[in-house]
């Protein structure tokens, strides 16, 4: 785990992801009062890292994430503009339940990083996580966040929840100022931070379209077909005015699509009760249904394998395929009141699959605000 942060007040000695001189004299300016992070707050509910659930919106203090800094002097007009210089750059910081300047711990480099001495200084934050979304090339400047070529990985199990945080504003102090879900009950000392989601989630669950007595239908296999999985993340932070700035985050340059196994491994016989099938949703980048994000157009279908298997005899193999766009009714599914014809980011999309014996397979969607979002339809395959 990490500990806490210094910035380097000799010379010679610089921060990990620092490279300016203009930084490294910022350093040598310091106070006696480290920088230190309060537990973020996860905008919506999701897991930040494989396995974890976390409560009331809170960040896990088994994640790292990284943090960027502008000193000012007087309330905040632009990024690295105006005399304003880069404080943090791309700075990793992780959970210790021990540091400096703290009663009950916190977000924190390996070194302690002190809040500048310098008279009137104020510093503006802006952070992303996890910490391995580094290996993107991230930029951030007055546009906000950007990362090239993001690529969730291949293995669902293994893919991360991307996250950026809005920006904390003219903080001149490690206290906490945010207040929302997971900031009224937390005990962490440090600047606030709150991150949204970047990615859309996907989800299964599997249920039989009736009870079939004598009968045992297991799904073997699922797999979401031609899903882009490569593409470039920007902020798109305006100025409305004088210290007024909105986010507007996309997603663009889509290309290389592939198919995603999210679930592989037999399950219990389906009953008619719906059964969540993934140990963790994928994650998976933000794109429209019939693929026209780029330049070659593939619809996102999915493939469902399955057995069933009727008393003492052999279980028959049996393979669905359906198209998000067509759907069973020839049109998109629905969240019970629109088309769903994209992923979005922050939402969680949760499709459950109804089998029958007349090699039916039922899809009913929803949709959520992890976010989760219940699309609704029925898919005929």
């Amino acid at each position: 785990m990490k500990k806490s942060f210094l910035l380097a007040a000799f010379a010679g000695i610089l921060l990990a992801g620092c490279t300016s001189d203009e930084q490294t004299e910022v350093a040598t300016s310091r106070t006696d009062n480290p920088i230190v992070f309060n537990s973020p707050i996860v905008n919506a509910q999701t897991r930040a890292v494989a396995g974890e659930q976390p409560v009331n919106g809170k960040y896990s203090t088994s994640e790292k994430f990284r943090v960027y800094a502008v000193q000012h002097i007087g309330n905040f007009q632009g990024w690295n503009a105006d005399g304003t210089q880069l404080y943090l750059n791309n700075l990793e910081v992780s959970y210790s339940a021990s540091i400096e300047g703290t009663t009950n711990g916190g977000w924190a480099p390996s070194d302690p990083v002190y809040w500048p001495k310098t008279e009137n200084a104020m510093l503006t934050f802006a952070a992303y996580s996890p910490s391995e979304a580094s290996e993107f090339s991230p930029i951030y400047n007055e546009s906000g966040l950007s990362l090239t070529d993001f690529t969730p990985k291949s293995n669902v199990e293994e893919q991360y929840d991307l996250m950026y945080s809005s920006r904390s504003y003219d903080r001149t102090a490690s206290t906490n100022e945010l207040t929302g879900t997971g900031h009224t009950t937390n005990s962490y000392d440090g600047v606030d931070i709150l991150f949204h989601h970047a990615l859309s989630s996907i989800n299964f669950k599997a249920k039989t379209a009736a009870n079939y007595s004598n009968t045992e239908i297991k799904i073997q296999k699922i797999t979401i077909n031609n899903a882009y999985t490569k593409a470039d993340f920007n902020e798109n932070i305006t100025n409305e005015g004088v210290a007024t700035f909105a986010s507007n985050p996309s997603w663009s340059n889509f290309r290389t699509p592939t198919n995603y196994v999210v679930y592989h491994g037999k399950t219990s016989a389906l009953s008619t009760t719906a059964t969540e099938l993934l140990g963790k949703p994928a994650l998976l980048i933000p794109q429209k249904m019939d693929g026209t994000d780029a330049s070659s157009a593939q619809e996102i279908k999915v493939t469902v394998n399955y057995t069933i298997k009727v008393g003492d005899g052999t279980a028959v193999d049996q393979t669905g395929v359906v198209s998000f766009v067509d759907g069973n009714n020839g049109d998109y599914f629905t969240d019970g009141t629109n088309k769903i014809k994209a992923w979005e980011m922050g939402k969680r999309y949760t499709y459950t699959i109804s089998i029958g014996l007349n090699n039916i397979i039922y899809f009913s969607p929803e949709v959520e605000y992890w976010d989760d979002i219940n699309a609704e339809g029925d898919i005929n395959i």
